[in-house]
C-alpha cells in the first residue's frame, strides 16, 4: 500500500463472508449494456478533490459485486469520481441493471456468470460515453473480457478500456487483445487508458507473459502508470498486477493505490488526469 491514500479504509468495513474463488472453466458470454512508470502521488487531498478540468477514475477487483454494492455505493458518494471501472463481478444476466444502480451514472457491463470473471463501467451521466465499435460481437472473441469506451467531455475525448485476463487464460489471448486494440486507432484521443487485472506481476520480467504484455504497450506507445503492489498472494507476496497504461502519461496527476473494496485480495487504484492535453495547459 502506498501513502496517504491508504486514509481511504476508514470509509468502508470488511464484509463478514469470505467468497469463494472464481472458476476460470466456465462459460463467457457477453452483454453489453447502454516499459516505464511514473511515481504516485500521495497526497490524499490532492487525490480527493477533482474539477472541471480533470477526469477521476476509481477502479476495483471486485470479487462479486452484489455483497459489495452498499459499500461501493458510500466509496463513490464519498469520492465522487466520474468513471468506475469494476473487474470481476461475477455477474449474469439474473442481475438486472437496476439492482447494481449507481445514481448519477450510466452502467456498461460485460457479464461471465456467477462464479467468476465480468467486467463493468460506470459513467457520470454528465459525460458523452459510446461503447467504441471493436466491442461488437462479430469482432471480439466471446472468452475476450474487454471493454473499450470513449468518454467526451467538452471538445476533449478520452478513450478507456477495460480488461480481465483470468489466471488460466492461454498465452494467445494476448495475441487477440493486439489486435483488437490496434483496431481501436487510439490516436484519434487525447489520452487513452488501459487499465485493468493482468495477472502479470509487472514487476517480475520472469513471467512467461510479460514480455508480451511490454511488446503491446511498446508497439501502442503506451505506458504503465502504477507503482506499488496491488495483490498479496495467500503466501504473503506482493505483486503489481492491477495495471494501468497511458498514451499520453503527461496528463497523469494521481495515480494512488487505494484499499480493496471489503474483502477482495486486490486493492484499488484512484486515477485523476487533466482533460487536456499538455500542449493545451495554461
Amino acid at each position: 500500500m502506498q501513502g496517504a491514500c491508504s486514509d481511504l479504509s476508514s470509509i468502508y468495513s470488511p464484509s463478514p463472508n469470505p467468497l469463494s474463488p472464481p472458476n476460470s472453466n466456465s462459460n463467457f458470454t457477453s452483454n453489453v449494456n447502454s516499459s516505464s512508470t511514473i511515481p504516485c502521488n500521495t497526497s490524499l487531498e490532492h487525490c480527493h478533490h477533482a474539477n472541471i478540468g480533470t477526469l477521476s477514475i476509481l477502479y476495483f477487483n471486485a470479487r462479486s459485486l452484489i455483497p459489495k454494492f452498499d459499500e461501493l455505493c458510500l466509496l463513490v458518494e464519498t469520492q465522487q469520481p466520474d468513471i468506475v471501472c469494476l473487474v470481476e463481478t461475477w455477474l449474469d444476466h439474473n442481475i438486472s441493471d437496476s439492482e447494481i444502480h449507481l445514481p448519477g451514472f450510466h452502467l456498461y457491463r460485460l457479464d461471465r456468470n456467477r462464479h467468476g470473471g465480468g467486467i463493468l463501467m460506470y459513467a457520470q451521466h454528465n459525460l458523452i460515453v459510446n461503447v467504441l465499435p471493436s466491442q461488437l460481437e462479430n469482432n471480439v472473441p466471446h472468452n475476450l473480457e474487454f471493454l473499450p469506451i470513449s468518454v467526451r467531455h467538452k471538445n476533449f475525448k478520452v478513450g478507456i478500456a477495460l480488461f480481465y485476463k483470468p489466471p488460466s487464460a492461454p498465452s494467445l489471448i494476448f495475441d487477440t487483445l493486439f489486435e483488437v486494440m490496434n483496431s481501436l486507432n487510439i490516436a484519434q484521443f487525447c489520452n487513452f487508458i488501459f487499465l485493468g487485472d493482468f495477472n502479470i506481476n509487472y514487476n517480475d520480467p520472469s513471467h512467461h507473459l510479460y514480455s508480451k504484455l511490454c511488446n503491446i504497450s511498446h508497439f501502442l506507445n503506451l505506458t504503465q502508470v502504477v507503482t506499488g503492489s496491488t495483490h498479496t498472494s495467500p503466501h504473503g507476496n506482493p505483486s503489481l498486477i492491477d495495471l494501468a497504461f497511458m498514451s499520453s502519461p503527461c496528463q497523469l496527476l494521481d495515480c494512488c493505490v487505494i484499499p480493496p473494496i471489503a474483502n477482495s485480495d486486490h486493492n484499488g487504484l484512484k486515477i485523476r488526469v487533466n482533460w487536456k492535453p499538455s500542449a493545451q495547459l495554461p
